[in-house]
């Protein structure tokens, strides 16, 4: 996963300057300056914190003056923390400014640092793919992030290779829709869940299939592969025993989950693999012990079925989508609730983690995505491409794109690489 720094402009070290005052020399020393900013980039209107740091090098003095320039032509702000939000010009889609910080000490002294802060109008135009005849029902994309798969009610499964995100091939073999779609950790296999009732291994080089895995009394509606590629975990809309867990090479069922009374609509790994993440008609999000198979705790809360749930690839957070129209950011650990984020006109279908563990999107039945900045509990910016019911979204590994599927029939893609935190 690609990591971006936030720690920007990082002044120059405590310098020594030699001084003739009355024949003699003295030596002043100079503070030194560090800035932070977050985020660095986004789209109009931004706003931005940023942080200040400050040493005396040695010389005992204090800093007296933090002064920032936001170079867009406002007035300078004093502070060791302020907050500045950027907007665009009429007529300008995207410009770059240089931040400043200016840091003074009691004896004189001055050190700068600098950060660069680039503010876009819009995300790009999406990349239409028109390969279904139905309602898209799921989108994947693979770890390495070779590939992407979609999958819909014409009982086809689309893979899509990047660069450019041109169809490779199309699995079909489900008699009936494919509801769910899952790549294995090395990327080599893609599970599809359906309609039909069963599971398909297909191998994602070849288009073969590999295994059908039956078992489940009602259609399948999320598919997840343990991190280590191992285990495959399924979710059906049956009440009672609507959670399995299969072994991959086998196919042969190894547990179930017990403790969601009404049919389950989503399931994911913990990044370390110990715990499963599910989200139920029954307005609940579970989180699963996957040794013992015991509930580790119930996250309460939403007002309608939750429709999609996922984990924060740091593994400190879960976020849900539910009927009620809200996307609940929870900690992981502790269950506590972080954020309910609000947007959507109408229900959420989907909600998927960038690898930054900050970003979220979510897709609505009100025909958009959404990007949404988890840590802060705002809205980033709306995803409008779709004539229908949104009903999947996901992040590309490196955290480039987001793609999202729907009713329309349309899958979309965003190059949103200029979202930088």
């Amino acid at each position: 996963m690609r990591r971006v720094a936030m720690v920007m402009g990082v002044g120059v070290m405590g310098l020594a300057v030699a001084l003739l005052l009355g024949g003699c020399a003295r030596t002043v020393e100079r503070p030194t300056a560090t800035m932070k900013a977050s985020p660095v980039s986004g789209i109009t209107p931004l706003t931005v914190r940023f942080d200040a740091y400050g040493s005396d090098v040695g010389t005992g003095r204090t800093i007296v003056s933090f002064r920032w320039e936001f170079g867009d032509g406002s007035s300078p702000k004093e502070g060791v923390a302020v907050q500045h939000t950027y907007a665009l010009p009429s007529g300008v889609d995207r410009r770059t400014y240089t931040a400043r910080l200016t840091v003074t000490d009691d004896g004189g002294g001055q050190d700068t640092a600098t950060s660069q802060i680039t503010v876009v109008r819009s995300l790009p135009e999406a990349q239409e793919l028109i390969e279904h005849m139905s309602a898209v029902r799921d989108v994947a994309f693979s770890p390495d992030g070779a590939f992407l798969a979609t999958s819909g009610d014409d009982a086809r499964t689309a893979l899509w290779a990047r660069p450019g995100f041109l169809r490779e091939r199309v699995l079909t073999g489900h008699y009936y829709g494919v509801l769910a779609t899952a790549f294995s950790p090395d990327g080599s296999t893609v599970a599809t869940g359906s309609w039909d009732n069963a599971i398909k291994l297909w191998n994602v080089v070849t288009g073969s299939e590999l295994r059908t895995i039956v078992g489940h009394t009602r259609e399948v509606h999320g598919l997840a592969f343990s991190p280590d590629g191992a285990f495959l975990a399924s979710v059906c809309a049956s009440g009672g025993d609507n959670i399995r867990l299969w072994r991959v090479a086998t196919g042969e069922p190894l547990h179930k989950f017990v403790g969601h009374p009404y049919g389950v609509t989503s399931v994911v790994f913990s990044p370390d693999g110990g715990r499963l993440l599910t989200g139920s008609q029954d307005r609940t999000v579970k989180l699963w012990n996957v040794a013992t198979g015991d509930t580790v705790r119930t996250l309460r809360g939403h007002e309608g079925v939750v429709w999609g749930v996922a984990f924060s690839p740091d593994g400190k957070f879960v976020a849900s989508a539910s009927a009620d129209g809200a996307v609940r950011v929870w900690e992981a650990d502790t269950g506590d609730l972080v954020h309910s984020l609000h947007g959507h006109q109408g229900p959420v279908m989907d909600v998927a983690f960038r690898a930054d563990s900050r970003t979220l999107a979510s897709a609505g039945q009100d025909g958009t995505g959404r990007l949404w900045d988890a840590a802060l509990g705002r809205s980033i910016s709306t995803l409008k491409e779709h004539t229908g019911w949104v009903h999947a979204v996901d992040f590309s590994p490196d955290g480039d794109y987001v793609a999202s599927g729907g009713a329309d029939t349309r899958v979309y893609v965003w190059d949103v690489s200029s979202i930088v935190w």
